[in-house]
């Protein structure tokens, strides 16, 4: 507890100054947005609906026209993710909830991210766990956290299986495994290991002999330990039943806000300033700080992704569950009432953009940006969390003025 004032008082300190003279410009932009948007804000724009239908091709169906061949042939049941219509699952943490030892032990009641390799999850396990701070703090508990695990593990030995799913919610996010695997490569091989980004390198790391891309989601995400199915279809069936909620990495705004509405939270819950970037630092687990080289394909990496039969049959059920999520997060937004969705994103998107133009200059990330470990950070959890206290004291000043503003 006296970190955590320490970590106030010092951000509080470093961000004053700039919140003092960037607040106002937000408030009033965050205020003409909220109260005098045009009517057809029901709807998102026309670029907006060009990079979802965009996507959602990729994932091999269309938004307007759904193909569901490959659902049929395949078997798999995409589904919309029901509201949790039970009481958030707060119950007290572990006294050392954040140790590594603790995030990985088993349990039965709690909130729960499955935070899979390369899929924004340090941002998204950062989201997590302001979600689980947020609404101890909102239920009146004495503890500063609900209970919770956020870190890389396997639901299997973690015993989700047995958990008591009235008294806990079990979610996570996934991506595009060809695209995951390339951003991979990079961040492990290229980036910390200095190795050439040649196609020989790369098919080399993506071969048969390393066995974590065999379905590595159905290895990570499944209640059992993966031995190999003949049925990758149901096999993806099981896996979307055991989850509350599974979001898409190529859609990580829709689909905080899509959890958000299922949880009944507030969308200040789910703001957040990103982890990790191409072209931006990591600091390999609290060691020195690593330039990340951005993540591209080569003419040859593209063919190997298209071409090799190997590699498609390697991850046939990852892409099935992929394309089963994105359906899924189509039909639960359908099911939520997409017009009050497309509102609620809106609203997100505009007070993230006002938290960002506030918060990130005067937040602390593990390495600063000229490749410096800074020695105190900002950060809840490992890069996790990074500029909590800013966000928090940012959105706070923006919704009450807003709504000061809508009550005039």
């Amino acid at each position: 507890m006296i970190r955590q004032a320490l970590r106030v008082r010092s951000t509080v300190s470093r961000v004053g100054m700039v919140i003092i003279l960037l607040l106002p410009i937000a408030i009033v932009s965050f205020i003409v947005f909220w109260t005098q948007r045009p009517d057809n804000c029901m709807r998102a724009s026309s670029s907006e609906e060009a990079i979802h239908n965009n996507t959602a091709n990729n994932a091999g169906y269309l938004i307007g026209d759904r193909k569901e061949d490959i659902f049929l042939e395949e078997g798999v049941i995409p589904r919309a993710f029901p509201v949790f219509t039970e009481p958030f699952p707060c119950v007290e943490p572990e006294k050392e909830w954040g140790r590594t030892k603790v995030l990985r032990s088993p349990a039965s009641e709690g909130f729960f991210f499955m935070k899979e390799m390369k899929t924004g999850s340090s941002t998204v396990a950062g989201v997590s766990i302001r979600i689980a701070m947020n609404m101890a703090r909102r239920l009146g508990k004495e503890y500063e956290i609900c209970k919770a695990r956020f870190d890389h593990t396997y639901a299997y030995q973690m015993e989700f299986g047995k958990r008591d799913r009235k008294k806990s919610f079990l979610w996570t996010i996934i991506r595009e495994p060809n695209s995951r695997a390339a951003s991979q490569f990079f961040h492990f091989k290229v980036s910390r290991e200095k190795v050439e980004p040649s196609d020989e390198n790369f098919k080399s790391y993506l071969s048969p002999d390393n066995a974590s891309f065999d379905n590595h989601y159905f290895q990570t995400l499944s209640m059992a330990d993966y031995q190999g199915v003949e049925n990758e279809g149901d096999f993806a069936n099981n896996i979307l039943e055991d989850y509350d909620f599974i979001g898409v990495t190529e859609r990580m705004d829709e689909s905080l806000v899509v959890l958000s509405m299922l949880l009944n939270l507030e969308l200040s819950d789910i703001l957040y300033l990103s982890s990790k970037s191409s072209g931006g630092w990591d600091d390999g687990g609290h060691k020195e700080c690593t330039y990340i080289v951005p993540t591209y394909l080569s003419p040859g990496m593209k063919q190997h992704f298209s071409s090799d039969k190997s590699w498609k049959s390697r991850t046939k059920g990852d892409a099935l569950l992929h394309r089963a999520a994105q359906r899924s997060l189509d039909m639960t937004i359908d099911q939520l009432g997409r017009d009050k969705f497309t509102i609620k994103l809106e609203q997100f998107k505009w007070l993230k953009t006002a938290v960002e133009a506030i918060c990130v200059g005067g937040v602390k990330f593990p390495c600063d940006a000229g490749g410096k470990r800074n020695k105190v950070n900002s950060c809840l959890w490992a890069d996790s969390g990074c500029g909590n206290n800013c966000i928090d004291a940012t959105a706070s000043s923006i919704l009450r003025q807003t709504k000061n503003k809508t009550k005039v």
